[in-house]
């Protein structure tokens, strides 16, 4: 069945891409884990992140917009410049439509709804709604951009988003994505929100830039996110399993109101109040995390554990904050914290533990330390100096084997390390300034060799964590003496 039906209106755009191949996205949900980065000190690319697009199955419905709109298929009509979709069944969008909106209401049915090179602006709502389905799937076409803006004031003040679904809601394929939030957020749903693919630039959003009730997992994609409160919030859990996300946030990168699980992925947070929070636990078992932060770069309000990853994090609050337990098992640390009363690593009450069984840490910052539990499997030292920006740290064996070389990039008073190249009962040598012909990478240097640099001190593991220096009381509850094993050189 083809129905014509003609309307007026302005177009605000001179020009948009809508030349794009035959149908061919994906459409189903997947929560298969996607792949890690190649390595974990390098990204995974936009072509990486975006996905992989397969067919549509059975009919389509083609809407094409524009000064006529056709309907060409079955389950779709239009009034007063709202398409309604109202079956279940396969849609194909493209075109233009100025001061327009597209609402889904199909009692809980499925809608695959392929955005094929479209322009939808609406100024008093969402510029794409459904207000009942089971499971909406937003197919992006590879090769076509797609824009969608809403505007500052919404006629329903119940309505939260640019790409707003009450029920569950999935964005996939390898094409293009472009929201303007103005009202409230980029995209929402008030079930769960799944992002398994394409390219999705959220160029602003009044709030949140992605915002779910029920959940979020982001199994791949690449994200670029402008948001005026949180980049990424859910009311509960957020998983991500892979993609390529750069955020940028007024207040937190990445917000749970239970708990976040990082398995894969890149995410790099290059503004933000706190980088990583979870009200309940963080875990994070992979990916590669670069945070930039105005307050603590991981935020727990219970427990943290890490067990892989790469994490790379300047802030100036704690350096990474649990307010329980915190375990590290595994993975790359390097976190650079305030100078201040926070401290590199902050846990709980005295009842709370720091354990660490496995990884490397680097973390720095202001006076406030805290105690390692005896029940920690790998070694690790508090190094307490004031140092300034730039200055060059190296720990070295008796021997004069690297240990480690790193740059602080900001000042610090309080050093924390650990590592399996720690042993019991072995002696280090703790120098500060010089030089080091190698490379660098996230502050730290390898393949090169330690020059010129001053003895600061020599501790001896004696302990599975031991301290050197003496604290200045910045607020910290843990008292650093000369520690275990831990002494100046002669003067």
């Amino acid at each position: 069945m083809k129905k014509t039906l003609t309307i007026l209106f302005v177009v605000i755009f001179a020009l948009i891409t809508t030349s794009c191949a035959e149908i061919e996205p994906a459409i189903p949900h997947s929560t298969d884990n996607a792949d890690s980065p190649n390595t974990i000190i390098q990204s995974i690319s936009a072509t990486e992140a975006a996905g992989k697009s397969v067919p549509l199955d059975g009919s389509v419905t083609n809407i094409k917009l524009g000064n006529e709109i056709v309907i060409d298929g079955t389950g779709a009509d239009l009034s007063d410049n709202i398409i309604y979709i109202n079956a279940a069944g396969n849609y194909s969008l493209s075109g233009s439509l100025s001061d327009g909106q597209i609402i889904i209401n199909c009692d809980k049915a499925t809608i695959n709804l392929e955005l094929a090179g479209v322009n939808i602006t609406n100024s008093s709502g969402p510029a794409i709604y459904s207000a009942d389905a089971k499971m909406v799937n937003i197919i992006l076409k590879e090769d076509c951009i797609n824009t969608l803006i809403d505007g500052t004031k919404y006629s329903d003040a119940e309505l939260k988003a640019t790409l707003f679904c009450e029920d569950s809601l999935t964005i996939t394929g390898n094409g293009t994505l472009n929201i303007s939030g103005n009202y409230k957020h980029g995209i929402a749903s008030d079930d769960y929100l799944f992002i398994d693919g394409g390219n999705i630039n959220i160029l602003s959003a009044a709030t949140d830039g992605l915002h779910a009730n029920d959940g979020i997992t982001i199994n791949g994609g690449n994200l670029s996110i402008k948001a005026g409160s949180d980049a990424i919030e859910s009311e509960l859990a957020i998983t991500i399993k892979g993609g390529l996300l750069n955020l940028d946030a007024d207040d937190d990168g990445i917000h749970a109101e239970t708990d976040l699980i990082i398995e894969a992925g890149t995410i790099n947070i290059t503004r933000s109040y706190e980088g990583l929070e979870g009200k309940n636990t963080i875990i994070i078992n992979g990916g590669y995390i670069r945070l930039k932060c105005d307050d603590d770069s991981i935020n727990a309000g219970v427990n943290t554990e890490i067990n892989g990853g790469y994490i790379y994090a300047d802030c100036n609050g704690d350096g990474l904050d649990s307010n329980g337990n915190m375990t590290i098992n595994g993975g790359t640390v390097v976190v650079f914290s305030g100078n201040n009363a926070n401290g590199p690593i902050d846990i709980g009450d005295r009842n709370a533990t720091f354990t660490i069984n496995g990884g490397t840490v680097i973390a720095t910052g202001g006076n406030m330390g805290i105690s390692v539990s005896n029940n920690s499997t790998q070694h690790s030292m508090w190094i307490n100096s004031k140092l300034s920006a730039d200055t060059l740290v190296n720990i070295t064996d008796s021997n004069g084997n690297e240990i480690t070389t790193f740059s602080l990039i900001k000042s610090s008073s309080l050093i924390f390390y650990s590592s399996d190249k720690l042993s019991q009962n072995t002696s280090y040598n703790i120098n500060t300034g010089g030089s080091h012909s190698g490379s660098i990478t996230n502050s730290v240097y390898s393949n090169g060799v330690y020059s010129t640099g001053t003895l600061l001190g020599n501790v001896t593991m004696t302990a599975k964590n031991v301290s050197f220096g003496q604290s200045s009381g910045m607020g910290g509850w843990n008292d650093f003496g000369m520690g275990e094993g831990g002494r100046r050189p002669g003067r």
